[in-house]
C-alpha cells in the first residue's frame, strides 16, 4: 500500500495511470502500418513514422491517451501527406520557410490545451 492508502499493482507500470504502455504502442503500430499500406509511397513512410510517435508523445501528456491518439494521429498524418506534396525551399530560402504560415499542426495545439500547458 502507498502512502495514499492504495495498493500499488506491478503489473501495470506505466507512465500512464490505468493504461499499460503495450496499449498505446499497439494502438500506434496498428494504425502506423495500416496507413503505411494505403499511402502507397515509400517516401512518406517516414514522415508518417514521425506523426505517429509525434501523436503518441502527445496523447501520454492527456488523461486519456486511447481515446485522444487516434484524432492527433489522423491531423498529424494529414499534415505530413500535405507537407510531402509541396515542392521544398530551396538551400538558402530560409526567409520563405519563416514567411510560411505556422507549421504547427492543429493538432499538437489541441493536445496542448487539453495536458494544460
Amino acid at each position: 500500500m502507498n502512502a495514499d492508502g492504495f495498493e500499488e499493482s506491478q503489473a501495470c507500470a506505466s507512465p500512464l495511470p490505468g493504461v499499460p504502455e503495450t496499449e498505446l504502442e499497439r494502438l500506434k503500430d496498428r494504425l502506423l502500418q495500416r496507413l503505411v499500406q494505403e499511402a502507397e509511397r515509400p517516401d512518406l513512410d517516414r514522415r508518417l513514422r514521425r506523426a505517429a510517435r509525434q501523436a503518441a508523445a502527445l496523447a501520454r501528456e492527456t488523461a486519456y491517451p486511447l481515446l485522444v491518439f487516434p484524432a492527433l494521429f489522423e491531423e498529424l498524418a494529414q499534415s505530413a501527406s500535405r507537407s510531402s506534396l509541396l515542392p521544398r525551399p530551396a538551400e538558402g530560402d530560409a526567409e520563405a520557410v519563416r514567411a510560411s504560415p505556422s507549421s504547427v499542426p492543429a493538432a499538437t495545439l489541441h493536445a496542448a490545451v487539453l495536458a494544460g500547458i
